[in-house]
């Protein structure tokens, strides 16, 4: 007798409904050193796409405000 092979069954992920920077939505103030949000992004301003163009704009925002204090 042989064995019947079983399917993996289809799984289908729900949609995608995020904003695309959540990675920089919640930054904390002073959690990280204003030198390596720069850094950051000055990486993510390289890239051409407009998702990139947003998180070195936050992020280079909030090394302006962490500078401050």
């Amino acid at each position: 007798m042989q064995k019947q092979r079983r399917t993996p069954p289809k799984l289908t992920p729900p949609p995608y409904r995020g904003s695309g920077i959540e990675v920089v939505e919640n930054l904390v103030e002073h959690a990280v050193p204003a030198s390596r949000l720069r850094a950051v992004a000055a990486w993510h301003s390289e890239r051409k796409a407009p998702r990139n163009a947003a998180i070195a704009a936050r992020l280079l925002k909030a090394a302006n405000d962490n500078s401050r204090t």
